[in-house]
């Protein structure tokens, strides 16, 4: 189930919106009221974090169809 929402997770993009001037990472300053977009769909794939397992599960995903629906 983890692993599901892992790579299916059922809000993709994330944006927060820092309450006061920051750096993050001591070297990305962002001002106050500034939003900051984040994707977790593709952070959540990728090799830095994950290890060699995220091109394994590229190919079990090939296996699997996915349908998307916008509502306006």
């Amino acid at each position: 189930m983890r692993e599901s929402m892992r790579l299916g997770p059922p809000a993709s993009l994330r944006t927060v919106t820092p309450l006061e001037d920051t750096i993050i990472g001591g070297k990305y300053k962002v001002e106050k009221d500034v939003a900051i977009n984040c994707n977790i769909y593709a952070t959540h794939r990728d090799p830095k974090v994950w290890g060699e397992d995220v091109g394994r599960l590229k190919e079990l995903l090939s296996t699997v169809s996915y349908s998307f629906y916008f509502v306006l």
